[in-house]
């Protein structure tokens, strides 16, 4: 089974501009609001691809109810809130023109409510379980505090993947992490200095050697790099019309996640990874099946092979 564990999940709150204008009003052609958070997205897109999830986060007020509601309408997403004080927070993104996200810090979590969650996933998961924590860490819920989670999920003998940005190589050391998927700049911050196109595979060795088991790094247009102690993967996605880049490395996540799981097979979960974020940049909302099979076809893995 897979869970998602999002810390601080949101009502994201989508509006679409033909044009943006700075000191002026701006006329939105379309909105609408959508349950989200970075784990939140990850079962979501599992959903579309008929693989069970539990999502587990903490929800305060209506905000939170609004969240509790959305995620009744999914068939292989069961949700388990956990009641906080306080609203969930309330994120603003804008594209069309441009991409903008306003994201407020979020409520505060109190000692109850964690020590909650922590019962809830020791309740939970058993041997061989995935468990993605994904997400920033709202006030009250530091890196401590997703360390203890680490360690109930390793406890369990289960997997415990990681999407958390503002961690540094340090704070991986004692997690026994099986993934992590940062983007380029978040891997940048993670090494602690600047990296050239040229690095990266080097530096995927520095974090591989401090106890992380293995890493997605996203590249954004330029596809992902997958790499573990055995092999590594570069992924080449088709040049696409883009609508929006929100939310594109969490379908990567979830979807990879998932059909490895299923699947046991590194390529092909690559490939309905890198399909699902390429199919969540091209359209308005979440991609459904046929359009991530689809993309998937045009989607080339090449296993890359050091010289001896």
């Amino acid at each position: 089974m897979i869970y998602t564990v999002t810390l601080n999940p949101s009502v994201d709150y989508y509006m679409k501009t033909d044009k943006t204008v700075f000191n002026d009003v701006n006329r939105i052609s379309e909105y609408h609001f959508v349950a989200a958070g970075k784990g939140i997205n990850c079962s979501k897109i599992l959903d579309v691809l008929s693989i069970p999830s539990y999502a587990m986060y903490f929800s305060g007020g209506r905000t939170g109810d609004f969240i509790n509601q959305e995620l009744k309408d999914y068939s292989f997403l069961k949700a388990l809130p956990i009641e906080i004080d306080g609203l969930t927070r309330v994120n603003v993104k804008i594209y069309g023109s441009v991409d903008n996200a306003f994201n407020p810090l979020g409520p505060v979590i109190n000692e109850e409510a964690k020590e909650e969650l922590k019962d809830l996933l020791a309740n939970n998961i058993r041997k061989d379980d995935v468990v993605i924590i994904s997400g920033s860490l709202p006030r009250g819920c530091d890196i401590e505090y997703l360390k203890s989670l680490c360690r109930i999920v390793n406890d369990a003998k289960a997997k415990v993947v990681i999407d958390v940005p503002g961690l540094r190589l340090e704070d991986y050391r004692l997690m026994n992490v099986r993934l992590i998927k940062p983007n380029t700049d978040e891997l940048k911050y993670i090494i602690g200095n600047e990296i050239s196109d040229d690095d990266y595979e080097k530096h995927l060795d520095t974090i591989l050697n401090e106890g992380v088991e293995s890493v997605l790094l996203s590249l954004g247009s330029q596809g992902a790099i997958y790499k573990d102690k055995q092999k590594e993967y570069k992924v080449s996605i088709p040049s696409v019309e883009v609508i929006k880049s929100i939310g594109a490395g969490d379908a990567m996540l979830g979807a990879f996640a998932g059909i490895l799981v299923q699947t046991g097979e590194v390529e092909h979960s690559l490939r309905m990874a890198a399909a699902a974020a390429v199919a969540t940049v091209s359209c308005e909302g979440i991609p459904d099946r046929e359009m991530i099979d689809d993309l998937a076809e045009s989607i080339i893995i090449t296993e890359v092979r050091e010289e001896r």
